[in-house]
C-alpha cells in the first residue's frame, strides 16, 4: 500500500488516470471551499454549471451564496474529521433532481495543518426512492394493521356476549332438568355442551386480551380474591381430560389464599398453565399443584413428568406466536398449539408486577410452569 502510495505521488499521469476512473463523484477543495479540481463524473453531473474555476462549492453544486445545511465539507473542516451526509442534486435552473451521499474527508499537510477538504459523491436517488416506497408501504401496513386489531377488539366484544349467553343458557338449563333424567347419553350431551361453551369462552377471552395486548391497552381490575377456589375449580373443569389420560393428580394448596389482582386473568393464567400440563403430560402422568405464600408474595405452580423442554423451547415459550410443535411425539400427545397462551400469561402477569418462568432438565424429564405476583397487588 505504501509503494503504491509513492508511485502515485510520483507519477502524477498515473495519479490523473486513477482520478479519472473512479466510478463515484470526486472533488478537492480548499480550506476556503473553493473548487480546485474534480473527476470527469463530477463534470458530467454538473455540467450546467461549469467552468468551475474560482467558484465556491455551494455555487456550483447548490445555486447558493452560502452552504448547504447540513454540509459535511463544513463540518470536516469543523472537527478536523470525516463527516457524511445526504445532499440534494441541483440541476439546471436549480431543480431538484435527486440525492448524493457526500462523504468529506480533510486534507492536512506534513505539519497536520487542514489545507483542504477531499469529497467523495455517490448518487443515492434510487436507494432515497426506494426508502421512500419501504416507507409509505410500511405506514400503510401499520395503517392495515390497526384497522385489523381495531376489527379483532370489536368482532371479539360482539362474539363475548352471545358466548356468554350460551355459557348461562346450558347451566341454566342443567339447573332445570331433573337429576334423574339427566343421565347416560343426556348427561354426556350436557357436559360436552358445557365444556364446550367454556373452551369458546375461554378462546373469545384469549383472543381479546391479545388484541389489548398488542394495542397497549391490557388494563386490570384489581380486587381481592381467593386463588384457592380458582385452582380447585379449574381442575374440577379439567378433570375429563385428566381422567381420559389417566393421569394422577397431586394437589399441595392452603386453606386460603387471598391476593389483590384480576381475578378472571390470573383464572386465565392458572387455567393455560394447568391445561398445557394435561395436554403435554403423556398418558398415565403425575401432576402436582402447588400454592405457596410469604408475607408479601404468592407463588403458584405446576410440575409434570412429562416430555419436558428443550433448551430451544425454553426460549421461545413465553415469546408471541411461540409455538412448540413436537411432530416426535405425535400420538403420545397433543403436539400443537396458538402459541398465544403463555405470551398473553406473561404479559398479564407482568402487568401485575409478578415474574412467570418454566424450568426443565431437558425432554421427557418434565417441566414446572411458575408464577410469583404480589400479595397485594
Amino acid at each position: 500500500m505504501e509503494a503504491t502510495n509513492t508511485e502515485l505521488a510520483e507519477n502524477p499521469e498515473l495519479f490523473t488516470l486513477v482520478f479519472n476512473s473512479i466510478q463515484d463523484g470526486i472533488s478537492i477543495l480548499d480550506k476556503d471551499l473553493n473548487i480546485v479540481r474534480v473527476n470527469p463524473v463530477m463534470e458530467k453531473w454538473y455540467k450546467h454549471a461549469m467552468p468551475f474555476a474560482g467558484k465556491k462549492c455551494h455555487e456550483v453544486y447548490h445555486g447558493t451564496r452560502q452552504p448547504c445545511n447540513p454540509c459535511p465539507s463544513v463540518r470536516a473542516l469543523e472537527t478536523k474529521a470525516p463527516a457524511v451526509d445526504i445532499v440534494p442534486y441541483h440541476g439546471p435552473g436549480g431543480r431538484l433532481d435527486g440525492w448524493l451521499e457526500l462523504s468529506s474527508l480533510p486534507l492536512k499537510d506534513g505539519a497536520g495543518h487542514i489545507i483542504g477538504i477531499l469529497e467523495f459523491v455517490r448518487d443515492v436517488t434510487d436507494k432515497r426512492k426506494y426508502e421512500e416506497i419501504l416507507k409509505n408501504e410500511n405506514e400503510r401496513l401499520k395503517e392495515i394493521d390497526e384497522i385489523r386489531q381495531a376489527f379483532i377488539v370489536k368482532a371479539t366484544h360482539e362474539l363475548k356476549t352471545p358466548v356468554t349467553n350460551i355459557t348461562g343458557a346450558i347451566q341454566l338449563f342443567e339447573t332445570m332438568l331433573d337429576p334423574r333424567i339427566v343421565q347416560g347419553n343426556m348427561k354426556t350431551i350436557m357436559d360436552i355442551l358445557d365444556r364446550g361453551s367454556k373452551r369458546l369462552q375461554r378462546l373469545v377471552m384469549k383472543l381479546l386480551d391479545f388484541s389489548r395486548i398488542e394495542l397497549q391497552k391490557l388494563e386490570l381490575d384489581k380486587q381481592s380474591f381467593d386463588l384457592v377456589p380458582i385452582v380447585k375449580g379449574i381442575i374440577e373443569e379439567l378433570d375429563y381430560k385428566i381422567k381420559e389420560s389417566n393421569h394422577q393428580v397431586t394437589m399441595d394448596l392452603p386453606t386460603v389464599c387471598v391476593v389483590q389482582g384480576d381475578q378472571l386473568r390470573i383464572e386465565e393464567v392458572v387455567m393455560n398453565i394447568m391445561t398445557n400440563a394435561v395436554k403435554y403430560t403423556p398418558r398415565n402422568g403425575k401432576i402436582t399443584i402447588s400454592v405457596a405464600t410469604t408475607p408479601t408474595h404468592v407463588k403458584f405452580a405446576v410440575t409434570d413428568n412429562g416430555v419436558g423442554l428443550s433448551s430451544d423451547e425454553k426460549n421461545i415459550l413465553f415469546t408471541k406466536f411461540g409455538s412448540i410443535y413436537r411432530k416426535q411425539l405425535e400420538g403420545k400427545i397433543e403436539t400443537y398449539g396458538t402459541g398465544v397462551g403463555l405470551f398473553i400469561s406473561k404479559e398479564i402477569i407482568d402487568a401485575h408486577g409478578g415474574k412467570i418462568w418454566a424450568e426443565s432438565d431437558g425432554r421427557d424429564k418434565g417441566s414446572t410452569f411458575s408464577f410469583i405476583i404480589p400479595k397485594n397487588g
